[in-house]
């Protein structure tokens, strides 16, 4: 079984090298490492133009297409470039433990092959968990006594792995989406679609050198504005187009509400952040951008 690893990076080169390194050390002689740079300026191009080693495919981007357009560009090229049977998306800024992929692949066998995605035991430099999977309701106990698995409703990109059937069903992530929440819908967009489920993959270890550690809404620094009104919106589009109308009519209420709490709460920018929790919400109701399905089917090659 043959695997694609997915990275998407920009102006990160230092932490780049230290996860494509730990990547090359998971993955085998005949799988693939695909990196879309989005217009990097800190020389990431010139680095990647360094590496020889035939497993790696790279995209110099002349634009920022963001995250999501990032890992929808990197998810195509995976399917019609590779015979991968496995795709492993990942963050520039995480280091993959070095049997990461192979406890993926163990947790694959143990399901026979039936699962939606699969994510890694995602925790930060300090041994804190983060990127915490939702968990479902019911006995997910029983898989992870008998498997070491939990059953989970989504996922994100720093560690997500999933099979190229699926990509051929669901279709790729939502590049209009730009960043943040575009993995949370994708992956509910999945298990909405793939009936197995998905799973939490305890022994698959990674470790997220990300330095928004513990930003909100009411605190994060002015920079990171922007983002926070992208996931707003995404956020009411996945419930608007994988989860329910109540469940959309509830986050906007609810967003409603923590745009009020900003303006009492926040200790600057209020105004800005008060803008940013609506526009980002209210904008959610009128996107709909179209799923894209890779152009072609290599499962013959």
């Amino acid at each position: 079984m043959k695997t694609t690893a997915i990275v998407v990076t920009y102006n990160k080169k230092e932490a780049l090298k230290d996860s494509l390194d730990a990547i090359f050390k998971s993955i085998g002689n005949s799988d693939k490492v695909i990196v879309i740079n989005n217009n990097s300026i800190d020389g990431t191009d010139e680095y990647l133009e360094s590496i020889k080693d035939d497993r790696i495919i790279y995209r110099n981007l002349n634009e920022n297409i963001g995250g999501a357009g990032g890992f929808s560009l990197g998810l195509k090229i995976a399917y019609e470039e590779t015979d991968s049977d496995y795709f492993w998306i990942m963050d520039d800024d995480a280091i993959a433990s070095e049997d990461a992929l192979k406890q993926l692949l163990i947790a694959a066998d143990k399901l026979n092959n039936h699962f939606g995605f699969l994510s890694s035991n995602v925790s930060y430099e300090n041994g804190d968990g983060t990127n915490c999977p939702k968990t479902i309701e019911g006995s997910w106990n029983i898989d992870m006594k008998r498997y070491g698995l939990i059953r989970i409703i989504d996922g994100t990109f720093v560690s997500l792995f999933l099979k190229r059937d699926t990509v051929k069903k669901v279709g790729l992530p939502i590049s209009e989406m730009f960043i943040w929440g575009d993995d949370v819908e994708y992956t509910t967009r999945i298990n909405n679609c793939v009936s197995s489920g998905s799973y939490f993959v305890m022994d698959s270890n990674i470790t997220h050198m990300s330095k928004h550690v513990g930003t909100n809404i009411y605190s994060c620094p002015k920079d990171l504005l922007g983002r926070y009104k992208y996931a707003f919106r995404n956020s009411i589009y996945t419930d608007i187009h994988n989860r329910s109308v109540k469940s959309a009519v509830k986050a906007v209420l609810r967003n409603t509400f923590t745009s009020i709490l900003v303006l009492v709460k926040s200790k600057n920018y209020n105004f800005k952040r008060f803008y940013t929790v609506l526009s980002g919400t209210f904008s959610g109701l009128l996107f709909s951008p179209k799923i894209k399905y890779p152009e072609k089917n290599n499962d013959s090659i």
